[in-house]
Formats: structure tokens, C-alpha cells, sequence
């Protein structure tokens, strides 16, 4: 049954404390005293935040849908949506409020697939962080967002009321030359592949791990019913990979509830001013900056659980096998949710995504670079040599991309202005335009919005909901 009470609902920094109409799946979360909302850290392993705050639910929600799950308040009542937040900032708590993002630590396997992204700082809009990770959450897209792009051929509307829609899209990794299959990885949109590397790979000279490109995949996906039955989004939460195994606590918890759904989240536009053209996610104040944020995803695949730890992995090795971590058993049960058969994806546990190579750029060349290794390295060594065979006491500095320390490169101009709103456009607009040079036939595609919710209280241990589902012998052999 579907029912309607006030409640309170941990979600600590990422919720903002304000009314909220909305309808939740029997049972309800618990009316939580302050007290429990400060020891939910201890009492719920979902939510590990050191929450502080709390999302407040009234009564006059409209009625409930046939379906279950949460059902968007009437537009006229004031309330734009059902508690949307955004669950990739309460999972990616570690340590002393840092987030760990990133993929498999293997040279190339950047975007995010190099080494983990760490962030003590919040993920609010500009500064507005008010404690670690805030993010503040004022309700569904405008009605300006533009259209999702379907599968070719396919009846299915993104998002309607029928259940979770089928979406085709591009995605983004930055790289070496070494390939390897799309899953248990995390990927980005293209402002978000560029703060990436805006962060972890052009301020390292030479580039961290060897990573000279930006690959291009298209992805197609369709999210599992039972994930859309309790949440009404094509979205998991975030789960941050490395060395082929998923790192964010709790990810084996969501799989095994949900199937083996395509995760996405922001990242802060105070840490790169990447924004982009039209709204993102839903975990933002309607009309901010924050809702035109980059944005990251991940991609369950065989036993997303178990792979390499930090002590196997080789940031120099382009052979490193992340699947020598996982047991037979395990790659047998826990398939991910790549899909081995050709078509569309299904929605079934085992079959939420498809992708497929399109096309790549070079970092050289979008920067203006004509020589890497005679930018950075070469050129310093011939001016040392000049120098000693001129007898002369000139001052040899080394080319760098981009210096942190500096905002800017020293010989090179492309990344300079990290934060600069318009550089960081006129960086997109090359690297849009540099595909486009390449592969003047790829068709426009636009990125769907991340709208992953919230994780709610006790939920992991609700029945699956299959209302609607593609049967799946997965349930019964699930881990």
C-alpha cells in the first residue's frame, strides 16, 4: 500500500531542511527524533554522512499512483517533486568528510578511470558549502529542459508514467591508447571529462598515466522497474570504481535491491566552472548554475563488488587484469548490467545498458600542442644544453599544461582559468567542435537529466516491487 504521513527522513548535508509533499512505498521511513538523526550514522550503513539535518514530508500529498514508489506532488500545491536529492554525496563520505571518484588506477583507465578524486570540500554551488558536501535540492527540471533522445525504433518515452524510458546518449573518458570494456568504470559527460582532467591529468607533467585522448562512447540504457517503481528515475546513485571493483559502500546493497542500473551524480562548479548548455540534474535550486553542473556515471558490470585493491594496482600498466580479484562464482551471479545480447537494452537486472566506440580526439591537438614530448621534456633539455655551449647563466624552466598553483600553463595557454566561466565554455565548444571535425555524421544526442533521488530509511530491506518488470531468473541466483 501507498501511504502519505509527516516523516522526517535523514539526508543530512545533500537535503535542504524546507516543506516537502511527497509519497513513499509502504513501509514509510520512521519519524526520526533528532537524536536518531545524529546517530544515524551508527544505526543505518546507507547513510554514513554524519547527517545533521533532515527533509520534512506533509500530509497533503496528491493521490498515489497504481505503481507505487514516489509520485510527484501537483504542480499547483507548490511542491515541483518528490523529495529530490541526490544520494551520490551521503554514499561518497569517507574519511574525514572526502569523497573517493574514480575508476580503475591503470594507465589510461582516466575518467574517471585513474586514480580516485579526493574532495574535502563541498559540493554546493560556487562556496556555498556549509559543511562538507552540501547540496542543496529545490525540485524537478524546468519545463525548458530539452528533450532525451530515445533508441531508434523504439515506443518508449523517457520517464513516463508507463515506467522507465529508454535513453541514448554519449559518454566520456579521458585515456590512453589501452582499451578494455566499458564497465565497472565510471564515465562522464564532456564538462565533465574536461574538469576531470582540468584536475587529475594536464596539472601533472608529463600527464598522469600516459592519458593523450578523449574517447567517445554511446551509450543506450534503460533502468530496471523495480528501481522505477520505488524511485521514478532512469538513475542509480554514483558509485565510484577503481581497479575494476566498486569502492562506495553500500553499492553491492543497491545491486542486489535494484539490478545493475547506470549511476550518475554532479560534480561541484567550484572546483571547475565547466557548465553546460542546458539543466543536468535535478539536485539543485531551480534557475542556479549548480543545475547546468558537469556531470559522472557509473557502469555495473561482472561482480562489481570484488576486483584489485590499492596494493595490485599499477598506474603504469595498461595489462592489468581487474577481473583476477573476482571468483567464478561471483562473475557468475553477479553479471552487471552490461547487456550480451544485440538490441536494445530491456530494463531486466542483467540488461540496463548498451554502448558502442564514437570516436576519439587528441589531447595534443586540442590544446595546440604540436609535440608533447618536445613541449614539456625536450624543449627544456635543448635550452640547458644551449646554455652550457653558450657559457651563459639563462634560466631553463620547464613547459607545463597547467600549473594548479598558477591558473594558468607556462607555454601552453589552453587550460589557463580553471574557474573562468568562459574559458571553460570555449573548452567545450573545441572539444564539441574538434568531434565534430572528426565525425561529421555522429548525430546530435542530448544527455538525459540525472534523476536519482534519495535513498530513504530501512529501504534496502523493502520487498523488490516487480510491478511492470522483465522477468529474470537473476532474482534467484542474486548475491
Amino acid at each position: 500500500s501507498i501511504v502519505s504521513q509527516e516523516w522526517e527522513v535523514v539526508c543530512g548535508p545533500v537535503c535542504v531542511a524546507a516543506p516537502r509533499r511527497a509519497m513513499l512505498v509502504s513501509p514509510p521511513p520512521d519519524f526520526l527524533t533528532d537524536t536518531e538523526i545524529q546517530g544515524a550514522e551508527e544505526t543505518d550503513p546507507l547513510l554514513q554522512s554524519g547527517c545533521a539535518a533532515a527533509c520534512h514530508c506533509r500530509q497533503d500529498a496528491p493521490a498515489a499512483s497504481q505503481d507505487g514508489g514516489l509520485e510527484p506532488a501537483a504542480e499547483a500545491s507548490g511542491c515541483r517533486t518528490a523529495m529530490r536529492t541526490s544520494l551520490l554525496v551521503l554514499l561518497l563520505v569517507g574519511v574525514g568528510g572526502a569523497v573517493v571518484l574514480g575508476g580503475p588506477r591503470v594507465e589510461g583507465r582516466g575518467i574517471l578511470g585513474v586514480e580516485p578524486f579526493q574532495a574535502s570540500q563541498g559540493m554546493g554551488e560556487d562556496d556555498d558549502r556549509g559543511g562538507p558536501l552540501k547540496a542543496n535540492v529545490r525540485g524537478a527540471p524546468s519545463p525548458s529542459v530539452s528533450p532525451i533522445a530515445t533508441f531508434p525504433g523504439s515506443d518508449d518515452a523517457p520517464g513516463t508514467s508507463s515506467g522507465p524510458g529508454i535513453l541514448s546518449f554519449y559518454l566520456y573518458r579521458a585515456q590512453s591508447a589501452a582499451t578494455y570494456p566499458l564497465e565497472n568504470v565510471n564515465a562522464a559527460d564532456l564538462p565533465g571529462v574536461l574538469w576531470y582532467l582540468h584536475h587529475e591529468v594536464v596539472p601533472a607533467t608529463p600527464r598522469k598515466y600516459h592519458i593523450d585522448r578523449i574517447r567517445r562512447f554511446r551509450i543506450t540504457m534503460k533502468a530496471t522497474r523495480e528501481l522505477w517503481n520505488v524511485h521514478h528515475s532512469s538513475f542509480s546513485p554514483f558509485f565510484a570504481y577503481d581497479g575494476g571493483r566498486c569502492t562506495t559502500p553500500a553499492c553491492g546493497q543497491f545491486y542486489h535491491q535494484y539490478g545493475f542500473v547506470v549511476g550518475c551524480q554532479f560534480v561541484p562548479l567550484s572546483e571547475g566552472a565547466y557548465i553546460a548548455d542546458k539543466q543536468t540534474t535535478i539536485a539543485c535550486d531551480p534557475g542556479t548554475r549548480q543545475c547546468k553542473s558537469p556531470l559522472w556515471y557509473s557502469l555495473p558490470g561482472p561482480c562489481p563488488t570484488m576486483g584489485l585493491h590499492q596494493a595490485d594496482l599499477k598506474g603504469n600498466s595498461v595489462q592489468l587484469d581487474v577481473n583476477r580479484g573476482k571468483t567464478p562464482e561471483c562473475l557468475a551471479r553477479s553479471p552487471g548490467g552490461r547487456c550480451r545480447t544485440p538490441g536494445a537494452p530491456t530494463g531486466a537486472p542483467e540488461c540496463t545498458y548498451a554502448v558502442e566506440e564514437s570516436g576519439e580526439i587528441m589531447l595534443d591537438e586540442l590544446a595546440g600542442i604540436e609535440d608533447y614530448n618536445d613541449f614539456w621534456n625536450l624543449s627544456f633539455i635543448r635550452c640547458i644544453e644551449q646554455s652550457k655551449e653558450n657559457g651563459t647563466s639563462a634560466r631553463c624552466v620547464r613547459n607545463m599544461e597547467y600549473s594548479g598553483e598558477l591558473d594558468r600553463g607556462i607555454g601552453n595557454s589552453f587550460w589557463n582559468g580553471r574557474l573562468d566561466e568562459s574559458k571553460c565554455k570555449a573548452r567545450i565548444r573545441a572539444a564539441q567542435a574538434l568531434f565534430a571535425k572528426r565525425y561529421p555524421d555522429a548525430p546530435d544526442l542530448e544527455p538525459p537529466l540525472c534523476d536519482f533521488d534519495m535513498v530513504y530509511k530501512d529501504e534496502m530491506s523493502w520487498p523488490v516491487n516487480h510491478t511492470g518488470a522483465v522477468p529474470s531468473a537473476w532474482w534467484d541466483q542474486r548475491q
